[in-house]
């Protein structure tokens, strides 16, 4: 593989990046363009002596880049491993460019001469099915070269689709959880309270509250403010513990479904003897 690389260094890399893509992009911008102003001179004979010459330019500057595409692309693929598809159609590329440069000469020479009209007609029909075959050929070997490099890179585009909202999450309105929904979750392993107005889901801290499950199992399915301000006093700690299981807002607005009774902390329970705990 080195022998190889160093007998095409010229058609391998230039100024460290791989000469193939610089190639490729010009043997497929200016090939279809010059096939196209062969076709033009074909049907509009009095552009031929202005613009036929600078169409065989074209056509032949093609054939170059398809030729030093194909062999970048070949030096390349020992680097990086190269497509099946764009590799078999690229090889194909650069001879069918020379037929359809030779069909164009061809037009071009017996236009110049009082040839049969049948001869001309004959070339010109070659040199449209060589224009047509060669431009699908060129769209398709540009396709599969950026199928190949691009299309596992980009993930296509999809529509977000809205979830259904699960029977656990809270029913909340424009203005928060109705006092009807807190109610609905009053047990220990479904325990949802207010305090100060927000809804807290304390199911996962029956089992760890400090001051023992009986405080928090009492509020739930209530509003706890009243128990937990008269047990906690507004301390930080307890504050920014419980603030950790806030689900929302309680919908207070005019109209809002269902009230929520007060809930008062057991006799003898989470009593401020540990500092710091929470409801």
């Amino acid at each position: 593989m080195a022998q190889t690389l160093n007998s095409s260094s010229l058609l391998d890399t230039f100024g460290g990046l791989p000469v193939h893509p610089l190639a490729v992009h010009g043997a497929v911008v200016l090939l279809p363009l010059s096939a196209l102003a062969l076709a033009i001179l074909i049907f509009v004979p009095k552009w031929r002596k202005s613009f036929f010459p600078l169409t065989l330019i074209g056509l032949g500057l093609s054939t170059v880049f398809t030729y030093i595409a194909k062999e970048s692309g070949e030096a390349l693929g020992e680097r990086v491993g190269e497509p099946q598809t764009h590799e078999a159609l690229g090889t194909i590329l650069f001879p069918a460019s020379v037929g359809l440069l030779a069909l164009g000469i061809t037009f071009y020479f017996l236009q110049r001469k009082d040839r049969p009209k049948w001869q001309l007609q004959a070339a010109a029909g070659l040199a449209l099915a060589g224009i047509i075959s060669v431009s699908t050929l060129t769209y398709f070997v540009g396709h599969s070269g950026a199928e190949a490099t691009w299309a596992s890179r980009i993930a296509p585009y999809e529509t977000p689709t809205a979830e259904p909202t699960s029977s656990n999450e809270p029913t909340a309105g424009a203005e928060g959880i109705t006092a009807t929904e807190v109610a609905k979750h009053n047990t220990a392993t479904d325990c949802w309270s207010v305090v100060n107005k927000n809804v807290y889901d304390l199911t996962s801290y029956v089992s760890s509250h400090p001051g023992g499950a009986a405080v928090i199992t009492a509020i739930c399915g209530k509003d706890g403010t009243a128990a937990f301000s008269g047990q906690h006093g507004g301390a930080a700690t307890p504050t920014s513990v419980l603030a950790s299981f806030k689900l929302g807002a309680l919908a207070t607005a005019t109209g809002a479904t269902g009230t929520l009774p007060q809930a008062s902390v057991p006799a003898g329970e989470g009593e401020e003897g540990e500092e710091g705990d929470e409801d």
